[in-house]
């Protein structure tokens, strides 16, 4: 149905990150247009992507994508659900959404098919090693739950001048 799960990982504050029917806009890491050429010259229309594994040449380098300006964007999302749950009350299907494999062998400590484990695994990778008494699946902390669903860019624009908008660092989990 076009929805997936994302998990903030922090203790849930009082206040959620946002609100259902907000629109939030990916940054990503990206090359600037003056730095893009083509066989034509300099685009100025013309954005990179390292998520699309393509290689910038010597001509100009990769941007943070914390610098990321909006008119690059090319991934919103429209806030459809936002919840708090404790980390352990996910579902199989909200495994597979987070991007849990339990078909990898290699997560350590969990049996093969263990998707369950492999989540634990996963969400445990991306925890401070400071953290674990608190933030780790172990300790199964409160967290938020946020549904979206992916919408285009025209549908963002007019959603923005409704004050639905906010910013979603892809490099930011």
């Amino acid at each position: 149905d076009g929805r997936t799960r994302q998990f903030v990982r922090r203790y849930v504050p009082c206040k959620p990150p946002c609100k259902e029917g907000d629109v939030l806009w990916v940054r990503e890491t990206w090359a600037h247009p003056s730095q893009t050429e083509t066989e034509a010259g300099t685009d100025p229309n013309l954005y990179l992507y390292k998520a699309d594994r393509l290689r910038v040449a010597a001509w100009g380098k990769w941007c943070p994508s914390i610098h990321m300006p909006k008119e690059a964007a090319r991934l919103f999302l429209q806030v459809t659900a936002v919840r708090a749950e404790l980390l352990q009350d996910i579902t199989v299907e909200g495994t597979w959404n987070e991007g849990a494999d339990p078909y990898n062998p290699g997560v350590a400590g969990y049996e093969k098919w263990d998707v369950f484990g492999a989540f634990a695994a996963l969400w445990d990778s991306t925890i401070k090693p400071a953290d674990p008494r608190n933030c780790g699946c172990a300790a199964n902390p409160w967290v938020w739950v946020i549904e979206f669903e992916r919408i285009s860019k025209e549908v963002a624009q007019r959603e923005e001048g409704q004050g639905h908008e906010r910013l979603l660092d892809s490099n930011e989990n």
